[in-house]
This record gives C-alpha cells, sequence and structure tokens, in this order.
C-alpha cells in the first residue's frame, strides 16, 4: 500500500496550479506534472484520482471562500464606509487595514478559478462571481440612494474583477499586491460615491 506523503502531495498541487495557469484546463497534462514533480503518473494517482479531483483540490477553497466573503459583506457589512468622509483620506486607509479579510481569497488559484476552469465543474464561476459583484455593486447604490443608468452595474462589475485578476495574474509582492488591491477597491468606491 502507498503511503501518502504531504510534501509530496502539496508538491503536486504546486506544480499543478503553474501547467493550469499556463495551460488551462483542458490541455494541462498530469504526466507533465508528475515528471516535474518526480513522481510517476501512478503515484500520482494515489493523491489525485484523475484531473478534475486534482483541479478541484486547488480551487474549491478560494471558491467558497469568496462565496463567503460576499455574503458575510452583505451581513454584516464586512467593509463598510461612512459616505460623509469621501473627502479625506479614510477611504483609502479603511481598505488597506481590512484587506487582510480578503487576501485569502485574492491568490493564484482565484486567478484558475475564473480564467482556467472551462471544461470543470467550476466552469461557471467567472459568470457567478460576475453576478454576485453586480449584485454586490448595486446593493451599494441603493444604500446610498445612487443614481445611475442601468445595467451600469454589469460594467463595473467587469472592470473590478478584469483589474482584480490582471494584478493577482501580474503582481508577485504580497504586500504590493495588497496596496494595488485597496487603491482599485478605495478608487472604485470613491467614484461610487462621487454620483451621490
Amino acid at each position: 500500500m502507498q503511503i501518502i506523503k504531504e510534501d509530496l502531495r502539496n508538491r503536486i498541487l504546486e506544480i499543478a496550479e503553474q501547467e493550469f495557469l499556463q495551460n488551462g484546463f483542458d490541455k494541462a497534462s498530469l504526466r507533465v506534472i508528475a515528471k516535474k514533480c518526480g513522481t510517476t503518473i501512478g503515484n500520482l494517482y494515489h493523491y489525485f484520482s484523475n484531473k478534475e479531483a486534482l483541479f478541484e483540490d486547488l480551487v474549491k477553497q478560494e471558491y467558497y471562500a469568496f462565496l463567503h466573503l460576499m455574503e458575510h459583506n452583505q451581513n454584516s457589512q464586512l467593509i463598510h464606509y461612512d459616505p460623509s468622509h469621501r473627502n479625506d483620506i479614510s477611504l483609502k486607509k479603511m481598505f488597506y487595514e481590512n484587506i487582510e479579510k480578503l487576501m485569502p481569497v485574492f491568490t493564484k488559484r482565484f486567478l484558475l478559478l475564473i480564467d482556467c476552469s472551462q471544461n470543470t465543474k467550476f466552469e461557471t464561476s467567472r459568470k457567478q462571481v460576475l453576478s454576485m459583484i453586480e449584485q454586490h455593486v448595486k446593493m451599494h447604490f441603493m444604500e446610498y440612494s445612487i443614481p445611475v443608468t442601468p445595467g451600469f452595474e454589469i460594467t463595473l462589475s467587469e472592470q473590478l474583477l478584469t483589474g482584480l485578476l490582471h494584478i493577482i495574474k501580474t503582481c508577485e509582492d504580497e504586500n504590493m499586491k495588497r496596496l494595488l488591491i485597496s487603491d482599485m477597491f478605495a478608487f472604485y468606491m470613491a467614484g461610487t460615491l462621487y454620483f451621490s
């Protein structure tokens, strides 16, 4: 009986993340992953029953963490801003101070979930995430009585997600990533409040 070694399992996940990011789900190769890990394809199957199971193990935490984040923020105001302070620096500061609550979700594996999950059970994740962001933006427009053109929340949601994915994809320095995501959210929130 094969003994599962945690360090090899973690190495498989690390290499698989790179392989899926580079090639997407369909073109990713378990043989390439096994070879880069210094193991056999047969041994890899002791850890993951197939490519779908490996992909799911990579993205499920980010998927459920994002769902929790959106639900938690809507129900308890994880990040709440007083619009009377829109002309000071507190908006940017507020996002930076609260960014730790968001960062565990915004990883390379979130990028996998959104951009590389075609032909997996997560292939509708991008659409689902956009819908949740859209509902969240709509909620803020209503909360602050901000009149906007119907459909604007869809455009804003697309921009937010695209910007977020760009930061995740291109920024390797974790502190810089925190700053950029904080700045982006503060910028969009300030623009939203400008309408009110």
